[in-house]
């Protein structure tokens, strides 16, 4: 089975669970949007353009949008790292982790749609 994605210019419309502003760096943790707070807050992505609570917010990502396996059960806004044969799951640690979770996955195999973080050396 081949998915494809319709979406390829790192632009995520999310619904606005806070006022945001054009130019503000914001996280995701489940479904719910806020704005970043501090230099240990990893950026889910900067708005471009104001929104206000309950409308979509633009969220421009840091790298491209792609499906990935996982490995096992997964939610929206999950830190994801490498794992067996190829797959991903979900973890905290600062190492390797390769995206965010834009889709939940409910088993191993599932194929979610997920943003790319770029890999520093």
């Amino acid at each position: 089975m081949s998915y494809t994605l319709a979406q390829q210019d790192c632009i995520v419309p999310v619904t606005a669970t806070v006022a945001v502003t054009q130019g503000q760096l914001v996280k995701v943790a489940g479904a719910t949007l806020s704005v970043c707070t501090g230099t240990t807050t990893r950026p889910f992505g900067v708005v471009l353009e104001d929104a206000e609570i309950g409308a979509t917010a633009s969220i421009a990502v840091p790298g491209p949008i792609v499906f990935l396996e996982a490995h096992a059960a997964i939610a929206v806004g999950d830190t994801l790292l490498p794992a067996a044969a190829g797959r991903v799951v979900t973890g905290t640690t600062t190492l390797k982790v390769m995206g965010m979770a834009l889709e939940a996955a409910i088993a191993q195999g599932d194929l979610i749609k997920c943003v790319l973080y770029p890999q520093l050396p």
